[in-house]
């Protein structure tokens, strides 16, 4: 029973995903201006290039950063799994 659920909301939403890509390429505007594809930030112009040159190091960080995030989350549920067995099950 949940199986068939879970393949109708599967089906569903993809047709609802394609449904509304369909229905916004047949109705949307076709034009392009040239204006339309500039930068714009709070109605000033801008001047010069938009790619400015980043440190490796900030990436790097932020990496790190959500691979130990994701890490403490999968760490939690198994410290309180091991809490429950008591102290005798770390001494294996």
């Amino acid at each position: 029973m949940y199986f068939t659920l879970f393949i109708t909301v599967l089906v569903t939403a993809a047709f609802l995903v394609v449904a509304a890509y369909a229905i916004a390429k047949l109705i949307g505007p076709r034009s392009y201006n040239p204006v339309k594809g500039e930068p714009y930030e709070c109605g000033i112009p801008t001047h010069g290039t938009s790619w400015l040159p980043m440190h490796v190091g900030y990436y790097l960080f932020a990496i790190l950063f959500l691979m130990f995030d994701v890490e403490t989350v999968f760490l939690y549920p198994w410290a309180v799994v091991v809490k429950s067995f008591g102290p005798l099950a770390l001494a294996r």
